[in-house]
């Protein structure tokens, strides 16, 4: 090896270029170095903050859609065939979800589907945003029922001996442009919330393949899967606690409530909402100004609470396996929670399980959505309309609901179960 050196360094039409070279390798082996010093020396992600970071990113798209599917089961410990009834009917009943979401143009919509045996037994649509709110069900009738927020002022006065709201006004402290505000308590909360989770998350060896329909087509996806395990005894009541108080005690989130409180009273003093309420300018600022003492009292109040809780007999009788599936990048795309309570009343003579699941997809990350429109000709104006009107819709509202009930299925079905008890 050093008969070699010593040839190479020999040459002088190669030394000059050597030495040049010298300088320049060892600051490429000192990178080197460095990156493999710094790799080793990084604190790994725990399972917990990759979770946190996908719900950062997942919440950073301005739209997406979330579909569920939730159910319930009762086991009865008894031979009575009417409690076997009960749990038959209860177990084939599904309540079908999806949740749309605009934060761009601050637009919400919760489609609800009742069904049993797999039958249609009743839907729900609820819409709002900064204008208004839709509700519409086959149960009310044909037409949408629909309020305005603009017509607050009258109806709260009416109906509020007097006090004036005017909640459009409002509406903009909380969902204000690019839901701004959420996003800060969001990520006050992520580092108490990453606490919380840090003993009760762990990641399956296996990775999951979760398949998605998109915009009319599916699309699967390789998933990690994160498990979450809950156990409802003194150590989870502890530890909600901790998590809540954080949260309180955040600067970040004190902030923005003093905040909100001023733009809160500045908006009623020039509406004129103020001068019909109870409490002056002078005492809600006041209230402010000892916000930080306020919460203190509200934070000892919850700890006693969850205390009281933790030492409840219930404690330790529901449990939860929850598992939250993320792609390869970073976002959220399916959970399932199963949850089992054990009820047991030996006075009563009840004995027990009950298990609900609900299953969650996360879909159409920053795509166009679609939300019900307004349709006049099928809307009743529930801030504007008179008495009369009011009056002649209840009635249609009533015959509707009645000819819904009599030919839905679960309804016959619990009909049935009240004739047996009978």
């Amino acid at each position: 090896m050093f008969h070699r050196i010593q040839v190479v360094s020999g040459s002088q039409g190669t030394g000059g270029r050597t030495k040049r070279r010298l300088p320049l390798l060892a600051f490429i082996t000192l990178l080197l170095a460095m990156a493999v010093l710094f790799a080793g020396c990084q604190k790994p992600r725990t399972p917990a903050e990759e979770l946190i970071a996908a719900m950062k990113k997942s919440s950073d798209f301005d739209t997406f859609e979330i579909a569920g599917s939730s159910s319930l089961n009762m086991e009865f410990q008894s031979g009575d065939p009417q409690d076997q009834t009960i749990n038959q009917l209860l177990s084939n009943i599904t309540l079908d979800l999806l949740q749309k979401c605009d934060k761009k143009t601050l637009r919400y919509q919760l489609d609800l589907k009742l069904l049993y045996k797999g039958e249609n037994c009743g839907t729900l649509t609820l819409y709002a945003d900064l204008e208004k709110i839709i509700l519409q069900t086959p149960f009310l009738g044909p037409k949408q029922f629909f309020f305005s927020w603009e017509d607050s002022p009258a109806l709260t006065t009416q109906y509020l001996n007097g006090i004036q709201i005017h909640i459009a006004d409002y509406l903009p402290l909380i969902f204000d442009e690019g839901l701004a505000t959420f996003k800060q308590i969001q990520e006050a909360a992520y580092p108490a919330y990453a606490k919380f989770l840090a003993e009760r998350v762990t990641v399956s060896p296996e990775k999951t393949r979760i398949t998605l329909t998109e915009k009319g087509e599916e699309k699967t996806y390789t998933c990690k899967e994160y498990i979450l395990r809950y156990k409802y005894d003194e150590t989870l009541q502890k530890d909600y606690s901790e998590f809540f108080v954080a949260i309180l005690e955040n600067e970040t989130v004190r902030g923005l409530l003093k905040e909100r409180i001023a733009s809160f009273v500045e908006i009623a003093k020039n509406n004129g909402d103020l001068a019909t309420w109870e409490w002056s300018e002078e005492e809600i600022m006041a209230f402010s100004g000892e916000l930080d003492a306020n919460l203190d009292q509200l934070v000892e109040t919850l700890v006693e609470q969850y205390m009281s809780l933790s030492t409840s007999s219930s404690a330790g009788q529901i449990e939860m396996d929850q598992r939250i599936s993320v792609d390869n990048s970073g976002l959220i795309r399916a959970s399932v929670a199963n949850q089992t309570i054990q009820l047991k009343e030996e006075n009563a003579g009840l004995n027990a399980m009950v298990s609900t699941s609900m299953e969650m997809q996360w879909l159409n990350f920053g795509e166009e959505l679609t939300f019900i429109e307004l349709d006049p000709a099928k809307a009743f104006d529930a801030g504007k309309a008179s008495e009369e009107e009011w009056a002649a819709i209840i009635e249609e509202v009533k015959i509707n609901f009645l000819g819904q009930l009599l030919i839905n299925p679960l309804f016959h079905e619990i009909m049935n179960l009240a004739n047996m008890g009978n």
